[in-house]
């Protein structure tokens, strides 16, 4: 689990078209990340551990605000990040 100061990770953001992130894949994030959406100064080191930790073995990653740790834990929300199929992107307005 990753702790920031946002409850979700977002492409597009600070946009009209932000999009809270919640659960995806690995394969999902890398594309979201290929296409520019995390700064090096800001989201981008949060989400490259994340992915480096799934691939190496972690089940799932978490990214999420302190306030949401729990509920991200038991209830899934927070950005989620698998190794394996999910059965659906969840994209957060």
């Amino acid at each position: 689990m990753i702790l920031t100061d946002v409850p979700n990770v977002a492409i597009n953001f600070g946009t009209p078209d932000q999009k809270n992130l919640g659960t995806l894949t690995v394969e999902e994030m890398e594309e979201y990340k290929a296409e520019g959406h995390f700064g090096t100064g800001s989201m981008g080191p949060k989400v490259q551990a994340a992915l480096d930790f799934v691939n190496n073995g972690g089940e799932r990653a978490i990214i999420t605000s302190l306030d949401q740790a729990l509920e991200a834990i038991e209830n899934g929300l927070g950005t989620q990040v698998h190794g394996d199929e999910v059965e659906e992107t969840n994209m957060i307005a």
